[in-house]
């Protein structure tokens, strides 16, 4: 299940990156201004799957609701991070668009929002795995 999770999860990053890319040629985040919670929402499900694939063994006997949680709090704080480097990479570089309050706090409700599909997601994919091997099991 591990390896699936760390496939989906980088078939997603592969995904961001391209359409990160259109987005950057096509000049798509300013032509279209939803076009960033879109991204965040993308990158909040990368890293609840993500998440999900490192963190496994320690939570692979807990209930769905513990799952979204600390998946969602590791989105939360990946977020954050991202926020803060924004903030940073803006003050090195003396540009003035590049983050501010409302927009970084959008991006942190993308953010989560993304991270509780991304939840739903590993959710999902688990318990199809648990109830296809129990399955297996018991036809043996």
């Amino acid at each position: 299940m591990r390896k699936k999770l760390f496939f989906y999860s980088a078939v997603l990053a592969v995904g961001i990156f391209l359409l990160n890319k259109f987005a950057s040629v096509f000049y798509w985040y300013s032509a279209m201004p939803q076009f960033d919670m879109i991204m965040h929402t993308l990158g909040g499900i990368f890293i609840a799957i993500w998440g999900s694939a490192i963190l496994l063994p320690a939570l692979k006997n807990t209930r769905p609701i513990v799952w979204t949680i600390v998946l969602s709090a590791l989105v939360l704080i990946v977020g954050f991070l991202w926020e803060v480097f924004e903030f940073s990479v803006q003050g090195i570089m003396h540009l003035e668009t590049l983050a501010n309050i409302p927009d970084s706090l959008s991006d942190m409700v993308c953010d989560l929002f993304g991270g509780v599909i991304g939840s739903a997601f590993v959710i999902i994919k688990i318990k199809s795995y648990n109830r296809a091997h129990a399955e297996k099991l018991g036809s043996e």
